[in-house]
């Protein structure tokens, strides 16, 4: 792994003791990653409930979705560590190849046994990895996910009547404007 960029405060710690610096595996340095995203996306969370508590929903629904773009944004940014924690990784690669594409909580968790199995087979070890606990990390990561905090449909809802609110305005006027012009 690297020690370059905003990954370096997660490439291990120092040991008191030993007096001597270990470094962190792929795994570790993944996990240390996303900790450090907790903190600023439950502010922004925290910031849009107190300071938005009298705006309207949808602005309490824009300032949340501000918050979700921030989480999305510092796990994929985290996810660049390394090929074993990417977008791409081998729990998902055997994951799609039983067909529990979107990381489906439910197939996930009936196929477990054979999605670590080939995600074991499918990792190479080494000083940078350890197969068993990247892979049943990686299990319990995508069983975990957070929800998200915005309710899902709540933007198409208003979009739509937005829409419609717009097109009967523009009828109205065009309306308005022959029955002027007919009149002259």
């Amino acid at each position: 792994m690297e020690n370059s960029s905003m990954f370096l405060t997660c490439t291990g710690e120092w040991d008191d003791n030993a007096m001597k610096w270990n470094s962190s595996d792929v795994t570790d340095a993944y996990i240390c990653c996303t900790e450090k995203c907790k903190g600023p996306v439950d502010f922004c969370y925290n910031y849009c409930k107190r300071s938005r508590s009298s705006a309207s929903d949808m602005s309490k629904y824009r300032c949340s979705q501000m918050c979700e773009d921030q989480r999305k944004m510092c796990l994929d940014t985290c996810s660049l560590i390394s090929k074993h924690v990417g977008k791409n990784n081998e729990y998902i690669e055997c994951a799609n190849k039983l067909e529990c594409a979107s990381q489906d909580v439910n197939c996930l968790s009936k196929n477990k046994k054979e999605i670590v199995d080939c995600c074991l087979k499918s990792c190479t070890p080494s000083k940078e990895i350890d197969c068993d606990k990247n892979c049943n990390y990686l299990h319990s990561f995508y069983m975990n996910q957070p929800p998200s905090l915005i309710r899902p449909g709540k933007k198409s809802r208003k979009n739509s009547f937005n829409f419609i609110v717009l097109l009967v305005f523009i009828i109205i006027f065009s309306l308005i404007f022959l029955f002027l012009i007919k009149r002259n």
